[in-house]
């Protein structure tokens, strides 16, 4: 039965079918694409305050008048890469929900090296994202406060009415990763072996997101 309703199925009906996008709206995607593209590389390059629209534009192919299309401003720019990086963000948290549910130090490790290689390959836009924010500070994203949007079987474990102590615990936890990273990578400030940092932040991870008893 199984087979003869593969075989009769051809695939999507026409009327299920997603719509073609237009020409010129993958061309629009395309050139947007190219803009947040090489910012992040004039950002890695020169950081954000001395980054120009010029450099982006020059290092996209692009006119400022092609630029300004897509973009209010430069800090525009980079709330439109913050964007970018919340979905790829909320996957990691989905994992950590997974993790805490398993209450392996080990898995919880791994993911960890994971957060932190994240960090370290958004270096750029993560200086860009600090550095607008400083400048602009209503632009400034509010990002953690979705992460522990999809960690439901972590927070369901919690008493209902100390689920938003849950939620504010992750939101420090992520506050403090990003801090570190900070510190660390891009102040250079405080010198800590990946390896070591990452150990201990899985123990006080660990130790800060244990679920009280009922």
């Amino acid at each position: 039965m199984i087979a003869s309703g593969m075989a009769e199925s051809k695939g999507p009906s026409r009327s299920k079918r997603s719509k073609r996008v237009p020409l010129r709206e993958q061309q629009k995607q395309v050139t947007r694409q190219r803009l947040l593209d090489a910012a992040r590389e004039m950002f890695a390059e020169k950081g954000y305050a001395a980054t120009t629209v010029d450099d982006i534009t020059e290092a996209a192919g692009a006119s400022r008048a092609t630029f300004y299309l897509h973009f209010a401003s430069k800090p525009d720019l980079v709330v439109a890469l913050t964007d970018d990086l919340i979905p790829g963000a909320l996957t990691y948290f989905e994992q950590l929900d997974e993790v805490l549910g398993a209450g392996s130090r080990s898995d919880l490790r791994d993911w960890m090296a994971r957060a932190m290689k994240w960090f370290e390959t958004h270096q750029a836009e993560i200086e860009a994202i600090e550095a607008m924010s400083a400048l602009h500070p209503d632009l400034a994203p509010d990002a953690v406060s979705m992460l522990p949007d999809p960690m439901d079987r972590y927070l369901a474990r919690w008493p209902k009415r100390q689920r938003p102590a849950a939620r504010l615990r992750i939101q420090m936890m992520v506050m403090q990763l990003g801090e570190l990273y900070t510190l660390s990578q891009l102040r250079q400030t405080l010198v800590a072996d990946p390896e070591q940092a990452a150990d201990e932040l899985t123990d006080i991870w660990l130790d800060c997101l244990s679920v009280p008893s009922r």
